[in-house]
């Protein structure tokens, strides 16, 4: 009886793999994780944040999703740094959330469907109310009910006409690091 479960659930994940999912996968969980490397390096800035939102959808084999992520929930274990961070170089006020987007993203068919497969996404970066391409560096593994994975991604804050945060003569590096975790299950209609 175990090996027919087994087998059974591994039929269901490679039949979802060729056909898709008849309705969009939701991210109903996950968090964004950022690294600011300080001018002496020395200094390092670990920030995240759990309010992670978005949408995947399936069709044919490829896959296409938004990924909104609340800036105003940032911190980076001291208030007065987080406070800055968000109303002089983030101005949430007027740009409250970031979102990444990509389209038509090829998964290609695991030999193990409940292993995970590595992927480069050409996606779009939306920050500070400016658009910009970044690769993103993905792990993505199905499950049985929809996806979980990470990304990784670089950008340049001068890019997103983000001001180059600068206390006490150290300033932080143009780069940020940024990972998102993720997991998303289909949308019961």
């Amino acid at each position: 009886m175990k090996i027919r479960k087994t087998w059974m659930s591994i039929l269901a994940l490679f039949m979802l793999g060729q056909g898709g999912w008849a309705s969009p996968i939701a991210i109903t969980d996950g968090h964004v994780h950022f690294l600011a490397v300080g001018r002496p390096a020395m200094i390092k800035i670990n920030g995240e944040g759990q309010s992670l939102s978005g949408q995947i959808d399936e069709q044919a084999g490829k896959v296409s999703g938004t990924f909104q992520f609340d800036l105003t929930g940032l911190q980076t274990g001291i208030e007065l740094r987080d406070r800055h961070m968000k109303e002089k170089y983030l101005e949430v006020g007027r740009f409250k959330s970031a979102q990444l987007a990509f389209d038509s993203v090829a998964i290609p068919a695991a030999a193990d469907p409940t292993q995970s497969t590595e992927l480069r996404v050409p996606a779009r970066l939306n920050l500070h109310g400016q658009e910009h391409p970044v690769e993103v560096n993905t792990k993505i593994k199905r499950t049985a009910d929809g996806y979980e994975g990470h990304g990784q991604f670089s950008l340049k804050l001068s890019d997103f006409g983000v001001e180059i945060p600068v206390y006490l003569g150290i300033k932080v590096a143009d780069q940020v690091d940024v990972t998102v975790e993720f997991k998303g299950r289909t949308k019961t209609p």
